[in-house]
């Protein structure tokens, strides 16, 4: 769920128009080299979806910290509801063996209905938590992969960054514009220096 989550969060940016501005030198990088495609030197490159998901770090740190707490709410979410059944179970016996008194059968019932709301009420509001967390978490992995493309075709000279992905409209693109490595070295080594400089 997560990774289709961010597979169509890094789509909305097919592109990263760089053109413009002063070659800037990076030291997070080699500048890569690229055939251009026509006489004005118009540079286009891309890189794989599949990559980013695959081979950024912050984003698998953060997949793996989203998927923990999916996991850990899908547990508490089973343990209550085996709790919730026992309960019912335990109630049911004690109803067959005379144990309960007329009054006391509807004030089971009660319990019972309460506790069952108390459960869809968690599982929603839990859920809907999971979720929110999880897209604030993707939206910023997607403008962080936005703001390093724009770095990385300044300080490489790309003018047009595509995202290329199976099944998306575009069908071929020579691997001579594949930058897939390097871009994700990139935002690894850019996401690497900020983590440092926020640090100091």
């Amino acid at each position: 769920m997560m990774k289709k989550t961010v597979l169509l969060i890094l789509s909305i940016v097919v592109l990263a128009s760089c053109g413009g501005g002063d070659k800037k030198v990076d030291n997070n990088t080699s500048e890569v080299d690229l055939e251009t495609h026509d006489k004005s030197g118009f540079k286009m490159a891309y890189y794989h979806q599949d990559s980013v998901v695959k081979y950024f770090d912050y984003f698998r740190e953060q997949d793996s910290l989203v998927q923990s707490k999916q996991i850990a709410f899908q547990n508490e979410m089973e343990r209550q509801q085996k709790e919730f059944q026992a309960y019912i179970l335990q109630q049911e016996k004690r109803r067959q063996s005379g144990m309960l008194s007329e009054n006391q059968i509807i004030q089971v019932q009660q319990s019972i209905q309460t506790k069952e709301a108390n459960l869809m009420n968690f599982q929603q509001q839990q859920g809907a938590k999971i979720e929110e967390e999880a897209f604030v978490i993707m939206n910023a992995i997607s403008n962080k992969v936005k703001g390093y493309s724009e770095e990385f075709c300044k300080d490489n000279n790309i003018d047009i960054l595509f995202v290329y992905a199976d099944g998306a409209q575009i069908k071929y693109i020579s691997p001579d514009m594949d930058v897939t490595e390097s871009f994700t070295d990139y935002l690894n080594k850019s996401e690497e220096s900020l983590q440092n400089d926020i640090a100091e």
